[in-house]
């Protein structure tokens, strides 16, 4: 669930999959959609409807509808597929900037702590446990996708005396979460090709970690360590708002069935942010991308 402006148009995504086997995308429908206002029946409306390929579908909310504070569930509907649905929360305004402290608010809020903090290095229980959790949870989002936002490419640096099994061994990048690819030197863009055979070891005389592989001049792509929240998508900043709130939802509140449906959100968050990166990665005519390879 995340949060939209009153009487403001939107547009959101939903996924439609098959009403067989329950995982595969469906393409090429027509969809009926209905909304439902703070648990009210739901009503038909008529939106601008898009497909986005992979049973991805775009719906261009009008302001019309986004006309109630409080819950807004957008259900589509489509001949042998089973409803895709969307949870939103009307306010009356959104924050005009995003922060850790406002990340962290946003995860208490989530798992039902109204006690929220100014900052996460303030003497208090609920900043205890943010600053705890914050940062392995944000990595951790980060390396589930590969985020064209974090995207990054360098050119390797080779370290020597690679073992028997590989030509070559090279310095892990400092600010690497997870190599995505290795290509050869300048071939960045020109698709994705066969896949670089690598795996990740050792540098001979430290425990720092190195990439074993056969490419000479090898550059990789990877998923960069972001701190800067300013760079956070907002589908990934709610993403990143679940993911935290099922881990603290058990220290601050001990409720287990807090903790499990915000790991339920966070699965769907994750859904709706990837879908997000792929319409990004879809905007221009560049290699295939990563999202759409993961998704295989």
């Amino acid at each position: 669930m995340h949060d939209i402006q009153l009487n403001t148009a939107t547009s959101i995504m939903v996924r439609l999959t098959d009403a067989i086997d329950h995982v595969t995308g469906k393409t090429g429908l027509t969809l009926t959609v209905a909304v439902s206002k703070n648990g009210g029946g739901f009503v038909a409306i008529s939106p601008v409807v898009t497909e986005r390929g992979l049973g991805w579908y775009n719906i261009d909310l009008a302001a019309s509808v986004c006309d109630t504070l409080g819950e807004l569930v957008v259900m589509a509907q489509a001949l042998g597929a089973d409803p895709g649905i969307n949870c939103l929360y009307v306010v009356e305004y959104l924050s005009a900037s995003i922060s850790e402290v406002s990340i962290c608010n946003m995860a208490l809020a989530r798992c039902g702590v109204t006690l929220f903090i100014e900052s996460v290095g303030e003497a208090s229980q609920q900043a205890s446990v943010c600053n705890l959790f914050y940062v392995p949870v944000r990595d951790r989002v980060l390396q589930a996708w590969p985020w064209p936002f974090a995207r990054r490419y360098a050119l390797l640096q080779e370290l020597g005396s690679p073992p028997s099994c590989w030509r070559y061994r090279y310095h892990y990048p400092s600010d690497c979460l997870k190599v995505r690819r290795l290509v050869p030197d300048g071939e960045r863009g020109q698709g994705a090709g066969a896949p670089v055979p690598f795996e990740i070891g050792e540098a001979e005389a430290s425990a720092a970690r190195a990439i074993l592989t056969d490419l000479e001049m090898a550059e990789a792509e990877y998923t960069a360590r972001i701190a800067d929240v300013a760079l956070f998508p907002e589908s990934f900043t709610s993403a990143l708002a679940w993911a935290l709130a099922a881990e603290i939802a058990i220290p601050l509140t001990t409720d287990m069935n807090r903790a499990q449906l915000a790991q339920r959100m966070y699965a769907q968050a994750m859904l709706e942010a990837g879908a997000d990166a792929l319409n990004e990665e879809r905007s221009g005519d560049g290699p295939e991308s990563d999202f759409i390879r993961a998704r295989r």
